[in-house]
């Protein structure tokens, strides 16, 4: 962090860790299979979220801008 942060990380201190979990869904395989399962679902019906990637706020980014991508290609 303090390449980040620079020196003052020095006096930081760590507070306390919690353990969540069931913070993200069982994503073991074959959760995704394929990967990516957002995209067209119908003409005019575009289907993203974390649930068409991975669970986790970085999947629903990812879906969203997949779809965003392809629906700017479909106009």
């Amino acid at each position: 962090m303090s390449d980040w942060c620079g020196p003052l990380v020095k006096h930081w201190h760590f507070l306390k860790a919690y353990d969540t979990p069931q913070a993200l869904p069982d994503q073991r395989p074959p959760f995704l299979q394929p990967l990516s399962r957002g995209g067209a679902l119908a003409p005019g019906i575009w289907v993203c979220g974390d649930y068409t990637e991975t669970g986790s706020i970085n999947g629903a980014l990812a879906s969203g801008r997949k779809v965003a991508e392809a629906l700017l290609k479909s106009l």
